[in-house]
Order: C-alpha cells, then sequence, then structure tokens
C-alpha cells in the first residue's frame, strides 16, 4: 500500500487575478529573485502577503519567512491578523505576541519586524521562505541594506509591496529595474 499523503484545506483566501500572478511568479521563481509590486491601496497586497507566508511555513517544515512592515503598529496588525487566522487550527507550536514570532507544529517560522528597530533588525536569515518588505516604499535605504542579506545564505526570495509614492529609493530603483528587464 502506497502511503498518501493528507492535505489539510483551509479557506478563506480567494486570490484575485493579479494576486494569483504574484503566486505563479513566484513557483516559477522561488530563489533570489526580487519582486516589486506596485498597487493602490486596500486592494489586497497584505492579504496576499499573509497567505504567502502561511502557505510557505505550513508546507515547508523548517522554514523562515520574515516579514517586515516601516512601522511597529503595521507590524503588529499583520501578525495579528495571521495570528487570528490560524488560531485554533492545530498548525501552530508556539507564539510570540510581544516578538511577533510564530512558530509551526514542523518548525517553521513566520517573524515580523518593525523597520523602525534598525540596529536591531541585523541578524536573521530567511530560509525556504520569503522576505516580504510591506509598504517598502516608506522604508528608509539604510534599513534595506540590513535586511538584504537575510536571503543571502538560502538564495531565498524578495517580495517588495508598496503603495505609490516617492520616485527615489531602492523600492523606486527595484521596480524600474524590473520594467525595464520586462
Amino acid at each position: 500500500m502506497s502511503a498518501q499523503k493528507k492535505y489539510r484545506l483551509y479557506y478563506g483566501y480567494k486570490p484575485y487575478p493579479w494576486q494569483m500572478d504574484v503566486h505563479n511568479l513566484l513557483a516559477e521563481h522561488p530563489y533570489k529573485t526580487i519582486i516589486s509590486i506596485l498597487s493602490r491601496r486596500q486592494c489586497g497586497k497584505s492579504m496576499m502577503a499573509q497567505n504567502i507566508l502561511l502557505e510557505r511555513a505550513i508546507n515547508q517544515p523548517d522554514s523562515i519567512g520574515i516579514y517586515v512592515a516601516p512601522t511597529f503598529k503595521h507590524c503588529k496588525k499583520f501578525y495579528t491578523e495571521i495570528y487570528n487566522a490560524i488560531f485554533g487550527t492545530k498548525v501552530i507550536k508556539s507564539y510570540n505576541k510581544s516578538g511577533f514570532e510564530l512558530e509551526f507544529v514542523n518548525y517553521s517560522k513566520i517573524i515580523c519586524l518593525s523597520a523602525a528597530q534598525k540596529e536591531n533588525l541585523r541578524g536573521y536569515t530567511v530560509k525556504n521562505s520569503f522576505l516580504i518588505v510591506d509598504e517598502a516604499a516608506f522604508i528608509a535605504d539604510g534599513i534595506f541594506d540590513i535586511i538584504q542579506p537575510y536571503t543571502n545564505v538560502h538564495k531565498a526570495s524578495t517580495i517588495l509591496i508598496s503603495t505609490p509614492l516617492f520616485t527615489t529609493g531602492k523600492f523606486y530603483e527595484c521596480y524600474h529595474k524590473g520594467l525595464a528587464d520586462m
């Protein structure tokens, strides 16, 4: 008798076509890619980011996904929404509400960080998951210099998500480099 994998189905996230395009792009380019997403406000960017990190944490044992937001308040909201989405599902091994960390029963982790931590952001590594930088246009270039090495060891991909605002900075540069490479 062959062993069958048992998958648990969770409901609630139905990606819009543009979100599905991002999911497909990540499936095609899972390693050492920078994906820049420029989009208007309130269209599901953070929800997509939550589901990208959750899918990887649940399905890739011993992975580490990292989410970076410009402010503590934004980081707390993101963490709370992920926690509430999976609370009671038996996929959480432990959680740290003050440190914004979730550990899963398969030893995967999601870590949420605020760019306001500055130098305290050093020392993290993304493993078999993604570095997601939300509202990337609002994050100082010096912070990018600190967080981008998170992806080096395991050749993880980075997802930069933001609303349009500035015509300078790392997010702007990455977005326009992507347009030039199309």
